[in-house]
């Protein structure tokens, strides 16, 4: 079973993402979880959420990484991979290979990034996924459910640019076109 989660920026998606596999502790179900190294914004070898929950992750630079620990940890059952759309595509084959009766996984990341463009990994997960939560955040500007992450204006201009509140918000449509 592949599993997404998605929406934009202070949406939630990794405090739910932990919310899951804090579940799976209670049920005693082992599971590897993984992170891009490139996103070190709170921790290297944690992921943490922007409300300040933690668990310990296995920090990959590489999609292919993914399958390397797997195989070193044969125990697991569960696959969970936060800020999945900072991989390469082969993260997307990654999970076709692992989707099986035995093995769930739990993918979290943005679905669109700040000009509103989907991420190509999450226009390839999407529809291969058995579940997707689309969650939505606040606008800062409004108070309506927003879906876009809006980048606060900046010299720099490069989509992927690791940041939270200090780079980004979140808007509803409206606010974002501002």
């Amino acid at each position: 079973m592949i599993e997404v989660i998605c929406g934009p920026m202070f949406s939630g998606k990794t405090e739910e993402l932990l919310r899951r596999l804090n579940r799976l502790v209670y049920a005693h179900v082992n599971f590897l979880l993984f992170k891009p190294k490139i996103d070190d914004r709170y921790s290297e070898l944690e992921v943490v959420s922007h409300n300040g929950r933690r668990v310990k992750s296995i920090p990959i630079t590489y999609a292919e990484e993914i399958e390397t620990v797997s195989v070193q940890n044969p125990t697991f059952s569960v696959i969970a991979i936060d800020e999945v759309q900072f991989l390469q595509h082969e993260v997307v084959n990654i999970c076709k290979r692992f989707d099986s009766p035995t093995t769930r996984i739990i993918v979290a990341g943005l679905d669109m990034d700040y000009t509103g463009t989907p991420f190509d990994i999450m226009k390839e997960l999407l529809p291969i996924a058995d579940k997707v939560d689309k969650l939505s955040a606040v606008c800062l500007r409004c108070g309506e459910d927003a879906k876009m992450s809006y980048k606060r204006p900046s010299e720099n201009s490069d989509i992927v640019e690791i940041g939270g509140s200090d780079k980004y918000e979140a808007r509803c449509i409206g606010c974002w076109h501002l």
